[in-house]
């Protein structure tokens, strides 16, 4: 299995958003597996979510045109979200709502750049740029710092950190030479303390956790021997889900304690998956085509049931969340 981004192996001036976007589902969206667990069953009733979230959902037209919908975080009440810049994509709100962190594509040079801007779009503010190509970004829970995946021509994924103004970039997973390890798609957790991340730095592609200065790695100890990639935590940071890549890209979502203990697997009957985040609610939300195009879904991690939030003509590919400002209250 490939342990670059797409973002990372396609770097000609000529690859537009579509190419860039589908090879990015390719590499990490993998097949289905052939398990016990059955995510075709009608979804069982839930408790209906608290409310103060929405979701920041991420299409990909025929075109190859991406747009962004905001919707209720059962998928209803969908409206467009407003004015986006130019090759942008995988809009990461921070935990107040306020400010957007996303990813710019840069055709002229065949790199991609962090950036943030305000809710409304104003403000755009380039945090990371030059030659660096990154990926996953992700807020601390107090909003003042962003975690990301970073290449660069000397370095490839690595995991760094950058205030929220763009100062004091500190890559936290230098790679002791002469070993190259990739470290990517961190995850802090909601006490801020830890960042959880995927990284081949055991021999095999495993979830781990470090402090959040990069200190005392720590591969999490759990009966998955399968890929592990996409770490999220709980809302209150007592477990961690990750995509597992079990032999013949078979794939499942996982779950287990922060410790790696009481480890489950949701197997899923899809050709690509990919987490996209941990709900308010309690659901795991995730990408997939289980039948031909991409919706959004929601699993519950306690029943198994797996809920379509997106049945929508196209592909919804990413999805967010976003904390409702008061203004924003119905």
């Amino acid at each position: 299995m490939s342990t670059m981004t797409a973002r990372e192996a396609t770097r000609a001036p000529s690859t537009g958003i579509r190419a860039i976007r589908a090879q990015a589902l390719a590499l990490t969206f993998l097949a289905t597996v052939a398990c016990s667990g059955d995510t075709t069953s009608p979804p069982a009733t839930v408790a209906p979510p608290p409310p103060g979230f929405q979701l920041l959902v991420e299409s990909l037209g025929p075109t190859g045109v991406l747009t962004y919908d905001l919707t209720d975080s059962d998928g209803t009440h969908a409206t467009p979200f407003g004015a986006l810049p130019d090759s942008s994509d995988t809009l990461t709100p921070s935990p107040d709502g306020r400010r957007i962190a996303f990813l710019k594509y840069d055709a002229v040079r065949a790199v991609v750049h962090l950036w943030t801007m305000g809710r409304d779009g104003s403000t755009p503010r380039i945090l990371q740029g030059g030659d660096q190509w990154v990926s996953g970004p992700s807020w601390s829970p107090d909003g003042t710092r962003i975690a990301f995946t970073n290449n660069t021509p000397d370095l490839i994924n690595d995991i760094w950190v950058v205030n929220a103004d763009g100062s004091g970039a500190v890559n936290l997973t230098p790679d002791p030479l002469p070993g190259v390890f990739f470290d990517r798609m961190p995850a802090w957790s909601p006490d801020g303390r830890r960042i959880a991340f995927s990284s081949n730095r055991s021999g095999t592609t495993r979830i781990w956790t470090m402090n959040a200065d990069g200190s005392n790695p720590t591969l999490l100890p759990t009966t998955d021997s399968t890929a592990q990639l996409e770490p999220l935590w709980s809302p209150d940071g007592t477990h961690l889900a990750w995509l597992s890549v079990a032999p013949r890209n078979a794939l499942s979502i996982s779950v287990a304690r922060a410790d790696g203990s009481g480890h489950v697997q949701f197997p899923q009957a899809a050709t690509a998956v990919r987490l996209t985040a941990w709900l308010p609610d309690g659901r795991i939300a995730f990408a997939s085509n289980p039948a031909v195009s991409f919706d959004i879904f929601a699993l519950d991690p306690v029943t198994g049931t797996t809920t379509d939030l997106t049945p929508l003509a196209g592909d919804e590919i990413w999805a967010a969340v976003l904390q409702r400002l008061p203004a924003d209250a119905r």
